[in-house]
């Protein structure tokens, strides 16, 4: 009878010292201590290397910065979720590093989005909910097999790549405000390619340093303004233009020029370049840096004939001549005229001739 006895004391006494509450089950509390949450609540920066384990869900509650050189991996299936206005930012010399699978995608998106992982709200998922994902000169990151949604929050966007090369393949970009992915400052060498934009505001912006073509095989799908959008900087190297499915977009007011010594441009055949108020590209015709193939326009971007509804209007806008500046031929210092592919341009009226442009 004493060895049960003291079996019995022993049993509660190891009860007590371990911690266990029979009265409350896994994820509940008795008003003494926090509850055990069924995900990972991330509520301070991260400054070691660090990983978000595979199908775990994780809540960033305001926002979090990669930072001290540390990496952040991602394992396939991780969820990370955003609370309003909710954001991720490396630091100079820190990463990211998010590979997911085909089967097993890592998925960023908004706190209310429950489709996906573990519930940590219940309101209804929006455009625009939570802020962005920033890169600033994080050279090594990567996404792959990864979903970006619901974000975009004032005037952020979605995922900005900053200006070291980033990789950015077999993604999906959707529910996204402003633009989705913003490559405005990408180098020659950043990798785009797999990629589905869909149901964003803007799909995409990139640098005229880089080259994205059909072979890409990038997939635009019902965003309101369905164009790849182009940052007005000068071209310096060699940059090959090649979408077919919607138009390339320079913005009011921008332009640049294809310089020498080393600049080409190169607008495959059935390529349509379409241009804003006061916007323009110049380019040397005694080098032809700028190559031109079949089936090409540039042209005023309320256009949707040629690229598409690309301001995201429908048909309340027509274009009209006038609607951009025009293409500048900077050898002879006068603008260029060619009616069978340059439509919609400024009446430079004793300032244009015809021009015919080398293929690409």
């Amino acid at each position: 009878m004493k060895n049960k006895f003291f079996l019995f004391l022993l049993f509660w006494g190891m009860l007590a010292l371990s911690g266990c509450d029979l009265l409350n089950p896994a994820g509940t509390n008795d008003g003494d201590e926090e509850a055990v949450l069924p995900y990972v609540k991330i509520t301070q920066n991260i400054t070691a290397n660090t990983v978000f384990l595979s199908n775990k869900t994780y809540y960033i509650e305001s926002g979090v910065y990669v930072d001290n050189n540390s990496v952040l991996t991602i394992q396939a299936g991780a969820v990370i979720k955003f609370n309003a206005g909710g954001w991720m930012e490396t630091t100079a010399g820190s990463e990211i590093h998010a590979d997911g699978t085909v089967s097993n995608r890592i998925v960023f998106t908004s706190a209310n989005d429950n489709s996906v992982g573990i519930a940590v709200a219940t309101g209804t998922p929006t455009p625009g909910y939570w802020a962005e994902i920033r890169m600033n000169n994080s050279t090594g990151t990567r996404f792959k097999f990864c979903d970006f949604k619901y974000g975009g929050n004032g005037s952020y966007n979605m995922l900005y790549l900053g200006n070291q090369i980033v990789s950015v393949d077999s993604c999906r970009f959707m529910y996204n405000n402003n633009y989705a992915l913003d490559a405005s400052e990408q180098p020659a060498g950043a990798v785009i390619k797999n990629n589905l934009f869909a149901w964003n505001q803007k799909p995409i912006h990139i640098s005229t340093k880089l080259s994205i073509h059909d072979t890409n095989l990038n997939v635009f799908v019902s965003n309101s303004m369905n164009a790849i959008f182009v940052n007005g900087e000068h071209i310096n190297g060699s940059v090959t233009w090649g979408v077919t499915s919607v138009s390339f977009l320079i913005g009011s007011g921008q332009g640049f020029y294809v310089q020498q010594p080393s600049g080409l441009l190169r607008i495959l055949n059935g390529v349509v370049v379409k241009l804003t108020g006061g916007s323009w590209i110049g380019f040397e015709g005694g080098v032809n840096n700028l190559r031109v193939g079949s089936n090409v326009y540039f042209t005023d971007w309320r256009d949707d004939e040629h690229g598409g509804d690309s301001n995201g209007d429908g048909s309340l806008t027509s274009p009209a001549a006038g609607a951009w500046d025009g293409l500048y031929n900077n050898t002879t210092g006068i603008y260029v005229m060619n009616t069978n592919q340059i439509l919609f341009d400024s009446d430079q009226s004793g300032n244009e001739t015809n021009f015919t442009f080398l293929a690409p």
